[in-house]
This record gives C-alpha cells, sequence and structure tokens, in this order.
C-alpha cells in the first residue's frame, strides 16, 4: 500500500454555518465525494485547523507513526473503514492542508451491559452505540488541543446520527484525556500484545449536541 500526503482543496472563508466540502482521496479512489458536516474551528498554539470529514486512507499515515509504528502500514487500516455508515474525522493545518489528528467512529455494540455499567436507562441499545477507534494527534502538535477538537466533532456526528453511547478501548496512558472529556472506565484493564495496557471507556451522548 502506498500512502501519500492528503491534499483537501482551498479552504472557503470561515462562516459559522456547516458547509459541503469536496475532497480529493487521491490515495484512495480517483473521484471526489461531498460531505455535509459539523466543523469545529479553532487556532490552538498558533495553528489554525479546521476538523472535517476525509477519506480514511488520509488517517493512515498518522494512525502508522503514533499508534502502530512497529507494524507495517499494510496493517493498519480497520476492517470498518470502508463499511457505511463509517466516519473519519481529521484535524487539517489551514496554512498547508496537513492531516495532524484523526479518528474514526462507526456503530459497533458495547462490550459490557449497559445498565450494569451505570448507562443512563433507555441509553446503549445496539443501534444506538458507536465505537470510537483510532484517536491520534501528529507527535508535534499533541498537547495543544487538537484531539479535543476532533473528539467534539465526533460526538456531534454521533448525536446526528441518533447515537446515546460512545465507547473505546483505551490506552491506559489516554485514560486522563478521555476522562476530561466525560468518559468513564468499565472493567479490568488488559494488555493488547504489541499495544500496551488498555481499558474500555464509554461516556453518554447528548441528544441536543446538534
Amino acid at each position: 500500500m502506498s500512502v501519500g500526503p492528503y491534499h483537501p482543496k482551498p479552504h472557503l472563508r470561515i462562516t459559522p454555518e456547516p458547509r459541503l466540502r469536496t475532497h480529493d482521496q487521491e490515495a484512495a479512489t480517483p473521484k471526489e465525494v461531498g460531505w455535509s458536516i459539523p466543523r469545529p474551528v479553532g487556532t490552538l498554539g498558533g495553528v489554525e485547523v479546521d476538523v472535517e470529514l476525509i477519506p480514511a486512507v488520509a488517517s493512515y499515515p498518522i494512525r502508522h507513526a503514533v499508534l502502530r509504528p512497529h507494524q507495517s502500514i499494510e496493517q493498519v487500516p480497520f476492517k470498518e473503514d470502508d463499511e457505511p455508515g463509517t466516519a473519519t474525522f481529521g484535524a487539517i493545518e489551514r496554512a498547508d492542508g496537513a492531516v495532524i489528528g484523526v479518528a474514526t467512529v462507526f456503530r459497533d455494540p458495547a462490550p459490557f451491559d449497559a445498565a450494569e455499567a451505570g448507562v443512563p436507562s433507555g441509553a446503549g441499545s445496539n443501534a444506538s452505540t458507536w465505537r470510537l477507534r483510532g484517536m491520534a494527534t501528529r507527535s508535534d502538535a499533541q498537547g495543544q488541543g487538537i484531539g479535543t477538537l476532533v473528539l467534539n466533532a465526533v460526538f456531534d456526528h454521533v448525536a446526528a446520527e441518533g447515537g446515546d453511547l460512545l465507547w473505546c478501548n483505551a490506552r491506559v496512558s489516554a485514560i486522563a484525556f478521555y476522562e476530561r472529556a466525560g468518559f468513564r472506565t468499565w472493567g479490568e484493564q488488559w494488555v493488547i500484545p504489541a499495544h500496551g495496557p488498555h481499558v474500555v471507556m464509554w461516556r453518554r451522548i447528548e441528544p441536543g449536541r446538534v
């Protein structure tokens, strides 16, 4: 697999309303795909970024470098990447179009009983439960709030799709980050070989977000 840099089309003037964006998927397919999305924006550490839906393949370089450097890039894709309903978000620098933060989300039943975990009554059905994967920020951009912007876009997307529960297998080193974003841990920690200790985390998604 050969994955080159992601080159979005030039950014339009910033407006408070979401807009339709078109992205090139040179590394994936020759066609163009339009997305209509929630779009948090911000200036963090002097870097201006937009958070937008991107082709999954555009997230592979960061997934590889940050989450799976010990593997080949051919092992980076998730089987869910190309499934209908899967969404991948990227934080894109306005200056050069570089993707510096990514996350992927899709429907997937939680690995726990919602009531037992303390999920509010009425939430957490299989149809309304989503899973977060591949959350990563480029190493030189970490600690600037990029991950929070991407995560907020994920929350808005899940809410817009009728989801009310989001969960992930979080690296233990990232527990504090997820707790600040409203996640709670469930169950015991376990070790994924070559990836280190993990724990399941979840949070309620409020329908009033969008």
